[in-house]
């Protein structure tokens, strides 16, 4: 279970704008491991009321899906919408209360922009989630 920032981004400059630390922590809460037993992958939750987006790849040929919150708890997941091109699927949780990830405005970036980055196919697991670099 994730609970703290990765220290080894301490001071990470980003003009204007919120710290690495900062962004981590608003969003750690919204993702969450997408695990089908041949595939894991990262989830994005949209909605409060359960709707995840993830990579289509993880969850083609899934008999079953479970999603895996930061504190542990996992919970079963139905597809409800995927697209192989984009290589996007929706994924829905019968539960409420989560907390759905705030999206920036991509039109705004330019060449040379900080980027981050985060999630991993076990990212409960492994405790490295989070990319930064331009």
């Amino acid at each position: 279970v994730i609970e703290h920032s990765p220290q080894s981004l301490d001071h990470f400059p980003l003009e204007g704008g919120m710290s690495v630390q900062d962004i981590y922590a608003g969003l750690i809460r919204s993702l969450v491991s997408v695990e089908t037993g041949s595939q894991n992958g990262t989830g994005v939750i949209l909605t409060a009321d359960g709707y995840i987006l993830t990579n289509n790849h993880v969850i083609t040929d899934a008999k079953k899906i479970n999603i895996q919150l930061t504190d542990g708890e996992k919970l079963p997941a139905t597809v409800v919408g995927r697209d192989s091109f984009s290589d996007l699927a929706i994924l829905k949780v019968e539960a409420e209360d989560f907390v759905p990830a705030t999206f920036g405005d991509s039109t705004v970036l330019r060449e040379g922009d900080v980027v981050i980055t985060m999630g991993a196919g076990d990212i409960f697991r492994a405790g490295e989630a989070l990319l930064a670099g331009e």
